[in-house]
C-alpha cells in the first residue's frame, strides 16, 4: 500500500472553470467547476505563490498571493466595465500537513459617477 500525502487540496467552489498554477512557472492547471485537485508544487525554486485566471471572453489572472495562513483573503482580478471581480480564498488547516484552499468568485456592481 502506498500513501499519497498532498500538502493543498485545491477546491473550485465557483459555477464555472478556473485554471490555477504557481506564479513564475508555467504551470497551468484546469479546474473543473466544484472540483478539487490534490496539489503540490510545480517547482520548489520558484517562490511558492499561486495565482488564478478566470475566462472572461480572455482569461484574466490574478496576482500572486501565498496558501499558508489560514483565513479568507480577497484579491482583485479585473475590472470589466460595469463589473468588479475579485477572487475570495479560504484557506483552512485539514491536519498539521495538509490545507484546504477554496476559491470562490465575488461580483460587485460598480456605479460612476461622471
Amino acid at each position: 500500500m502506498q500513501v499519497v500525502v498532498t500538502r493543498y487540496v485545491i477546491c473550485n467552489d465557483t459555477t464555472r472553470p478556473l485554471r490555477f498554477g504557481q506564479a513564475l512557472t508555467d504551470e497551468d492547471i484546469l479546474l473543473g467547476s466544484r472540483q478539487c485537485h490534490f496539489y503540490a508544487w510545480h517547482s520548489h525554486r520558484a517562490k511558492q505563490v499561486l495565482r488564478v485566471g478566470v475566462e472572461e471572453g480572455a482569461w484574466l489572472w490574478s496576482k500572486p498571493f501565498s496558501i499558508d495562513v489560514d483565513g479568507l483573503q480577497l484579491y482583485g482580478l479585473a475590472d470589466c466595465g460595469m463589473q468588479d471581480i475579485s477572487i475570495v480564498v479560504k484557506v483552512t488547516s485539514l491536519s498539521a500537513t495538509q490545507k484546504q484552499v477554496c476559491i470562490f468568485i465575488s461580483r460587485t456592481s460598480c456605479f460612476r459617477a461622471n
